[in-house]
């Protein structure tokens, strides 16, 4: 790493410090500690990110204790945690109660939006199926429908998918307290309702203080909200269905 410089450089890719990361003796000093409160929190937040997205920290590497960096930059304590907070809001790192903040590491699997995937229920995961009026979030694609059967699925993902009770009496699996045995298009299919249209709307949003601890995921981290409608070829809508999927732990692939 550079050594300290004399003054600090604005912007992500800016170079404030003079430490390397030593996971056997702690923080190594290359170029002397820098004087105090020459840098800001933006400063060396900015130097952070760029090392951790450079790789000068890798994911699951512990980043130097408060103290450490106190120390190195020069800086007050309030200073460091405004940094380190900065760092938890841009999803760079997570803080561990005793342990440490960590580079935070991504796993992402693929979540699709193909046709042969549509409304196939994942087995092994939780499933829900009740009967009840649809969600304000979804009546606006099921007009003038006033029951719906609601089959959610908890896996990797959390899927809410809503059939009209008309719908539901051509397919009684649909209200099965059991796994679909096949995806729920080609059992519409079967039933004289082939899906021609799924319209989708998708968008990223943060979660609510529930669907947080629903995915026991760390705090600032989006989720994607997948919304579809299943369209026959003569324009009705037989099924709505919204799937959540934490944004740090999936890729979304589409199908067009």
């Amino acid at each position: 790493m550079a050594a300290v410089s004399d003054t600090p450089k604005a912007g992500r890719a800016g170079t404030l410090g003079a430490a390397r990361c030593d996971n056997s003796n702690g923080w190594g000093m290359v170029g002397g500690m820098a004087p105090y409160g020459q840098y800001s929190s933006d400063d060396i937040a900015a130097e952070l990110a760029t090392q951790i997205e450079t790789g000068e920290y890798p994911p699951g590497t512990r980043l130097p204790s408060e103290t450490e960096l106190r120390t190195h930059y020069g800086v007050a304590k309030l200073t460091v945690r405004a940094v380190l907070a900065k760092l938890g809001r841009w999803g760079l790192v997570d803080a561990r109660r005793g342990g440490g903040v960590f580079v935070r590491r991504y796993e992402r699997r693929p979540l699709s939006l193909s046709a042969a995937a549509g409304g196939r229920e994942q087995f092994g995961g939780q499933l829900d199926v009740r009967f009840a009026p649809p969600p304000d979030a979804v009546a606006d694609l099921l007009p003038g429908v006033t029951s719906v059967w609601w089959r959610r699925t908890h896996g990797q993902a959390l899927t809410d998918t809503y059939y009209p009770q008309s719908v539901a009496d051509l397919v009684p699996e649909l209200r099965h307290h059991a796994p679909l045995p096949e995806p729920d298009i080609a059992l519409l299919e079967r039933a004289g309702m082939a899906i021609e249209r799924r319209p989708t709307r998708i968008l990223s949003r943060m979660p609510t203080m529930a669907e947080e601890h629903l995915f026991a995921t760390p705090p600032n981290t989006p989720l994607t909200e997948i919304t579809e409608a299943l369209v026959t070829g003569d324009g009705r809508t037989v099924a709505a269905r919204v799937t959540l999927a934490p944004g740090d732990q999936f890729v979304l692939e589409l199908v067009l």
